[in-house]
């Protein structure tokens, strides 16, 4: 499903270009809170129509990457632990969100992570009812999907979507271009909305990677990837 090969962009002119991107990200880290900011500065510059996904990711080396930026030391499993736990439940509350709209699941997920990164309130699942309750969602029905089987199944999706992108770390966006039929760009570490510009701007193609699956290096941060989107997206 998932495979690396020679990046290909398209030119930025063509009126009817649309650009699709998917945002890999942990809810709770402040690293893609940063990302997302970008993200959406570049979305309002772009000169073109832009579909714009988020998705939760993670796993055992997402956490250890998370505890590192965190000074925690590695080896404290019961931190890990409820660690994993707690990015997990907010990704569930997020995913929670989007059943009352993608605009508002977004909505609650910005506000929540500004309440963490900016007002620098504990992570809590008050504070998760409170901001679900705050940005105009219906309490009930929130907490009702939150813990529902069909909330399950559309993270465990987004994981899926993640593993056949071959995503290692958080965050990592991809971006695909209708002109360049499933080839992608995928972009990690640390990005600016400028460089974004840059990147998908006119004659301005990044040189070919041959980064393989199995060891996966970041290559300058950019390589390619394709993916049969049309039999992963609902």
């Amino acid at each position: 499903m998932y495979r690396v090969d020679k990046l290909q962009v398209s030119s930025f002119a063509p009126p009817n270009r649309v650009l699709d991107l998917y945002l890999f990200i942990n809810p709770i880290g402040y690293e893609c809170y940063k990302f997302e900011q970008e993200i959406n500065r570049f979305i309002t510059e772009a000169p073109c129509k832009i579909n714009y996904k988020i998705l939760p990711y993670h796993n055992i080396n997402t956490m250890t990457e998370y505890m590192h930026r965190l000074g925690i030391k590695n080896g404290d499993f019961n931190y890990r632990n409820q660690l994993y736990l707690t990015v997990y439940q907010v990704s569930l509350a997020y995913k929670a969100a989007m059943m009352q709209g993608c605009k508002r699941g977004r909505k609650f997920l910005f506000a929540l992570q500004r309440a963490l990164h900016q007002d620098k309130m504990p992570i809590s699942e008050e504070l998760v009812f409170r901001t679900a309750d705050k940005e105009g969602l219906d309490l009930a029905e929130f907490k009702e999907d939150h813990y529902s089987q069909l909330t399950k199944d559309a993270y465990t999706a987004d994981q899926h979507v993640a593993q056949e992108m071959g995503i290692t770390s958080t965050p990592s966006l991809v971006i695909f271009d209708n002109l360049s039929e499933d080839y992608g760009i995928m972009v990690q570490n640390e990005i600016t909305t400028a460089a974004l510009l840059n990147l998908v701007k006119p004659k301005n193609k990044p040189r070919s990677t041959n980064c393989k699956k199995k060891h996966h290096t970041h290559c300058d941060h950019m390589h390619a990837v394709k993916w049969h989107r049309h039999s992963n997206e609902s």
